[in-house]
């Protein structure tokens, strides 16, 4: 069984298409009070009269067929010893920031063009028109004509 926490109501509060209450705390984290539960009606007043406020939420063990499942036994008020609210981050950065579309467009063109220039040095070779040892040369010769603008 989980240990009680204390958590800051965010006033984001919904019912789904069963009749569960769910309601999100500033973290971001979205807590459930099922349907069945005597004392939902409750608990969904409370959370939703006070939000932007600090509630204990004491946990309780479910058991159903074999398997034991955390629940939400309680929900107490509480003034003090309030978590700093953490900002919800959903999509986590991730390096620099993204390019632009042109600039994306433009590096697969020229990755492209790499593929296409390398290629064609290799039917050179294969067609007995160069060595070998110049693959690279001609590559370079025609990623340079490849990668001309287009007047």
């Amino acid at each position: 069984m989980k240990e009680p926490e204390i958590v800051v109501l965010s006033g984001e509060n919904r019912l789904d298409q069963y009749g569960n209450f769910f309601f999100k705390d500033k973290a971001g984290k979205e807590h459930k009070i099922g349907e069945k539960r005597k004392d939902k009606d409750q608990i969904a007043a409370l959370v939703a009269a006070n939000p932007n406020r600090g509630v204990k939420l004491i946990w309780g063990v479910y058991a159903r067929e074999g398997k034991e499942y955390d629940i939400i036994k309680s929900i107490e008020l509480v003034e003090e010893g309030l978590p700093e609210p953490v900002p919800v981050t959903r999509y986590p950065p991730s390096g620099p920031p993204s390019k632009s579309r042109e600039d994306g467009m433009r590096e697969g063109l020229q990755s492209k063009n790499r593929s296409f220039a390398i290629s064609y040095a290799k039917d050179l070779v294969c067609a007995g028109s160069i060595e070998i040892d110049s693959l690279c040369i001609y590559a370079d010769k025609i990623l340079d004509w490849l990668d001309k603008p287009v007047v």
